[in-house]
């Protein structure tokens, strides 16, 4: 057994997945070939989970479609992509907040914030954003402070 058949270093060994579309019209095939497709983009690789928790599915569902088992409901590609775009603004909203924090070129303006909060004993009250860059520069002095906000795709996770 090499480690690509083991599952996570495990002796189980992962059960290829068993595809028959025999029983899916041609729209159904296009219909999943698309699913497939949106899902392996936005979601990457081990995909099958977090569709099925995005979508409020069962993994067991998302299994059926897969394998063609069951035909991809026109619901679920319809909504398909709002989900992925919601999962890539949150990767995107971590991302950033990662730059923010851990970027040594932020460094100096991290120190700053931080010092200037430190010496008001709370956060400072900054003046309410009037402009797209004012907006995020709000949102990064949030970020940068570790006040809790909710990012663009999240449900407070």
């Amino acid at each position: 057994m090499t480690k690509a058949e083991s599952i996570r270093g495990t002796d189980k060994v992962r059960r290829q997945l068993k595809v028959d579309l025999s029983r899916l019209s041609e729209e159904q095939k296009a219909t999943r070939i698309a699913f497939l497709d949106l899902a392996q983009i936005a979601f990457g690789k081990g995909w099958q989970t977090p569709v099925a928790a995005a979508l409020d599915r069962d993994k067991s569902q998302v299994a059926g479609w897969i394998s063609g088992r069951r035909p991809v409901p026109a619901d679920i590609l319809a909504e398909l992509p709002t989900v992925a775009l919601r999962w890539a603004a949150n990767l995107q909203f971590r991302a950033d907040l990662i730059r923010l924090r851990w970027d040594p070129a932020l460094a100096e303006e991290r120190t700053r914030i931080e010092t200037a909060a430190a010496k008001a004993g709370s956060p400072p009250e900054p003046p309410p954003p009037r402009t797209p860059e004012q907006m995020v520069d709000h949102i990064e002095a949030e970020l940068l402070l570790d006040v809790p906000i909710e990012g663009p795709g999240t449900r407070g996770d």
